[in-house]
């Protein structure tokens, strides 16, 4: 049903003269009155008063395509010189006047994405007298849900990287923006809205690795490309660490990486200390005894995979150094007066230090902790007076063990 038309009183002469933008009517200002728009008679003699009358367009459709909107519309404006229609979409900052009785295209604006959809169009019927239209924007029909189609793009795929030693490789490239991008029939990525889109491969074998990527766009294969990914055999590095628990009563291990089901075989000097197989992961480890004394363990982890000859590499394990008693010297006096005696000395950082008399079962005169800078002390209770020979015995990183004595004198 067509709505009540707009009245547009103007004066007749060379041409229409503008009305009040302010009363919903686009042009230059003038006197309204009654219930449409009125203009005042033009100087000229020879010029009149007439009616225009304006209502909304009728038969409004629209249709998209790559370069455009197309809007088909009936216009209606009596006794207008001419009736176009005027298209408006304030979101796109686009607006124009044209005749669309038989289909107008509307070219994309400048800032209407690809894949956008705006809803704010409106077409509204337009008196002209060939020179300018009249607009009663308050009468507009929506041009409904507008979206611009996406132009659809070649597929492009190729190889950024790729990891040897992991068997992986990644693989970027360009479609259609939103496009499935997939593997025999799987879709492993979809096009971004700038149409960029990245997959990586995973178990690739050695040698040549043929994939073909395909771009779906709405659900139909459009075009595919053939990447080929070369995966060179690579053999894993041998390599040794050592490393200490915080809980010094657990024995070093020594770890490392290598060839699956490889042999690994630790020595010191020609002395086998443990020996290991590669695990399926590529790693290796081994729990080794402390040598019950301070300093530097040099050891050597050979390598034996099948087809390989021998690697080796060096391992160091530094145990720190053995406890030491700085104080009281050997010989030392118990005082009688004093009797507990302080003994104090050096170990490993953090060994624990238990102090007994040596020859006496059971004897447990204290214990300490050495600190970050290896100093200990422990004070004894009060001592007989007789000769006594003290033994300090540490445990420190790696389980390792080692023992001091001094010996004291009775007064």
């Amino acid at each position: 049903m067509r709505s009540r038309p707009s009245v547009i009183t103007i004066a007749v002469g060379t041409a229409l003269t503008a009305v009040l933008a302010s009363s919903g009517v686009s042009g230059p200002a003038s006197a309204a009155t009654g219930d449409g728009l009125q203009v005042a008679p033009s100087a000229d003699a020879s010029t009149k008063a007439i009616s225009i009358r304006t209502s909304p367009p009728t038969d409004v459709s629209v249709t998209v395509g790559t370069e455009g909107f197309t809007v088909r519309a009936t216009p209606h404006c009596d006794l207008a010189p001419e009736c176009k229609s005027y298209i408006r979409v304030l979101s796109a900052g686009f607006s124009t006047t044209v005749d669309t009785r038989n289909g107008a295209l509307v070219p994309w604006p400048a800032g209407w994405a690809e894949g956008e959809t705006r809803t704010d169009g409106l077409v509204f019927s337009a008196a002209c007298d060939g020179s300018r239209c009249y607009t009663e924007t308050s009468a507009g029909v929506s041009l409904g849900s507008i979206t611009r189609p996406v132009t659809p793009r070649a597929l492009s795929a190729e190889v950024t990287a790729k990891d040897d030693a992991a068997r992986t490789a990644r693989v970027e490239g360009t479609a259609t923006p939103g496009a499935s991008i997939r593997l025999v029939g799987d879709e492993v990525a979809r096009a971004d809205s700038s149409g960029r889109w990245s997959h990586e491969l995973r178990g690739l074998a050695v040698g040549d690795n043929v994939r073909t990527y395909q771009q779906y766009v709405d659900g139909a294969l459009r075009d595919d490309r053939r990447v080929t990914v070369r995966i060179e055999e690579t053999r894993p590095v041998f390599s040794g660490a050592v490393s200490f628990d915080d809980d010094v009563t657990q024995r070093a291990l020594v770890a490392g990486a290598g060839v699956p089901g490889a042999r690994v075989v630790l020595t010191d000097g020609e002395t086998t200390i443990g020996e290991t197989t590669v695990g399926a992961d590529g790693r290796w480890s081994l729990r080794i005894d402390a040598p019950d004394r301070g300093g530097v363990r040099h050891l050597t982890a050979t390598h034996t995979a099948a087809g390989q000859g021998p690697e080796t590499v060096g391992i160091d394990v530094d145990y720190g150094q053995a406890v030491r008693i700085t104080s009281p010297g050997n010989g030392f006096v118990i005082p009688p007066a004093f009797p507990a005696v302080r003994i104090s000395g050096t170990a490993a950082p953090g060994a624990v230090v238990r102090l007994s008399e040596r020859g006496a079962s059971g004897s447990d005169l204290g214990s300490a902790t050495a600190g970050a800078d290896g100093r200990w002390a422990i004070r004894t209770p009060a001592l007989p007076q007789r000769d006594h020979v003290l033994q300090a015995t540490a445990t420190s990183r790696g389980a390792n063990s080692t023992s001091a004595t001094v010996g004291l004198h009775g007064n």
